[in-house]
């Protein structure tokens, strides 16, 4: 969609997300979900672009079952001209197959907080539980991202009582 000449803005970000998933869903078919993982990590820490996260697995799974669709057109394609060496085209297929169901099932959400004194090695032990975890490093304590307005939008009040208590 079009206004005044420009892509709508929240296209542009799904645009984006969408192409962020190509390279991981090829290194997820080839059995590398830490290199898969390290690329997310440094593309959010990054562009700061924790919404992509909402939609990364489900654009994985259809860039996982283009690259299977072109897969089996060219192993066809080797049969057709019996040129051979279709198993690992079909090896390949499968992978494909595997990754997008892989991306397509349902994940238990998880959220792990880290408190402590200062140097105490928080930061240390989240950056590497993420990989294993295959989760996202914030990096920056919570209280320091609300003052930078990174994330959602602090919630309106509604103008209930409870909120002058609360504030």
């Amino acid at each position: 969609m079009q206004v005044m000449g420009h892509l709508e803005p929240a296209f542009r970000w799904i645009d984006v997300a969408d192409e962020v998933a190509f390279l991981p869903a090829d290194l997820d078919s080839r059995r590398q979900p830490l290199h898969a993982q390290a690329f997310l990590a440094g593309y959010v820490a990054h562009s700061g672009d924790y919404q992509a996260c909402r939609l990364l697995k489900l654009y994985e799974a259809h860039r996982s079952l283009v690259r299977a669709k072109v897969t089996a057109l060219t192993a066809r394609a080797a049969v057709a001209g019996t040129s051979g060496g279709t198993t690992a085209l079909h090896q390949q297929y499968d992978d494909y197959l595997d990754c997008a169901r892989s991306a397509l099932s349902p994940k238990r959400p998880i959220l792990v907080l880290m408190h402590g004194l200062s140097g105490s090695g928080k930061s240390w032990i989240a950056e590497r539980l993420a990989p294993v975890l295959s989760a996202v490093h914030r990096g920056k304590p919570v209280d320091l991202l609300a003052s930078q307005s990174v994330g959602p939008p602090p919630p309106r009040l509604c103008g209930h009582p409870i909120e002058q208590i609360v504030q």
